[in-house]
């Protein structure tokens, strides 16, 4: 077995043909596993000291057999104790590890290599902690029949909204649609002159909608309701990948006044829309504007073969089932070391007391 731990930038950048080869051959990599995704996020979040890149390259006859696109978190853990934890690098609703299929190499073969490694390597991380693994994803099943079994964990669901299943949007709103939405929109219609754009990414703005809306929520009650633009790098993140055309975004405007009543912004891979990010203006909050959203949103989708496919992110909520009962169930894979933790707690009980 042959392999490579890539850790700086410049190895991370000569990866990028390989990786999008990679990418493009399977539509079971999304957009939150491809090298512009994840080079993006490491060059924005790469000053950050309690991070490491740590990407695993299995090698074959010289040739790129799998990329295991982790980074090593050092967080805090308790009393003081600070713990490394291998994980997927960047954020996202899925992650995977990119296999090259051109190789004809069993997928399982590379997977347990990938393990083979990071026990190898067991010096550098104390926890483990691998989520967002699609059940249907061939990684999710060399988990599940291996012997980590046991650590392989169910974490959340991903609704899914699948157009392609219908011949027109009537066809697919008669069936699917909540009983109300149609009424909705024409009771939207017949007080704003509003109309969809498509692609009118302003970040700034969306922003600016989405903590008036965590404002509008928390006064409601929901003070666990938080904003992602407060974050700037995650802000810089979003702003990188705008710049690079990477976002497709929906936007309700009302026509009269210009102003932006709800967004929608994600990304587009292999037909599918990723749905990231959604916010609205709590002044029209009376309207069902995330019902509106959704219809116009889909129509469209439909009616221009936008895409065939809705990811409506991650999380059970009821909303998204009003428009589906079509999901997808993700997984995690932790496993902790307990000698390391035991380890760094007594190096951890001895600083506290005896270097005073």
């Amino acid at each position: 077995m042959e392999y490579k731990i890539i850790t700086t930038i410049e190895d991370f950048t000569a990866l990028k043909t390989d990786w999008q080869r990679m990418e493009n051959q399977s539509h079971d990599v999304t957009i939150f596993s491809t090298f512009d995704y994840c080079y993006t996020w490491w060059e924005v979040y790469q000053h950050k000291p309690e991070l490491k890149l740590w990407i695993i390259i299995v090698l074959h006859n010289n040739q790129i057999a799998g990329i295991a696109p982790f980074i090593i978190e050092r967080r805090n853990y308790r009393l003081g104790l600070k713990i490394d934890v291998l994980r997927f690098i960047a954020d996202g609703d899925y992650h995977d590890i990119l296999i090259n299929i051109d190789l004809n190499i069993n997928p399982d073969s590379i997977f347990k290599d990938i393990f083979s490694i990071i026990e190898e390597n067991g010096s550098s991380w104390d926890y483990l902690h691998l989520s967002h693994i699609n059940y249907k994803s061939p990684f999710s099943n060399f988990l599940f029949k291996s012997k980590y079994n046991k650590h392989f964990t169910y974490l959340i669901e991903s609704p899914y909204i699948n157009l392609s299943l219908y011949d027109s949007f009537d066809s697919f709103s008669k069936i699917n649609a909540p009983s109300k939405a149609k009424q909705y929109v024409s009771r939207l219609r017949n007080k704003i002159n509003y109309e969809l754009e498509l692609n009118s990414t302003d970040i700034e703005l969306f922003s600016q909608i989405h903590k008036k809306e965590r404002d509008f929520l928390q006064n409601k009650g929901n003070l666990y309701r938080h904003s992602l633009y407060e974050d700037k790098n995650k802000v810089a993140f979003i702003n990188e990948l705008a710049s690079l055309n990477k976002i497709t975004s929906f936007s309700l405007i009302s026509k009269e006044d210009n102003k932006l009543l709800i967004y929608n912004w994600g990304f587009i891979k292999d037909n599918i829309y990723y749905s990231v990010n959604t916010a609205f203006d709590p002044s029209y909050s009376e309207f069902s504007l995330g019902r509106v959203m959704y219809y116009e949103m889909l129509k469209l989708a439909k009616d221009k073969n936008l895409f065939s496919v809705m990811d409506t992110g991650t999380g059970r909520y009821p909303w998204k089932f009003e428009w589906t009962s079509d999901f997808n169930i993700l997984y995690q894979i932790q496993i902790k070391k307990p000698r390391s933790f035991i380890h760094k707690s007594i190096l951890n009980i001895k600083a506290i007391f005896f270097n005073k």
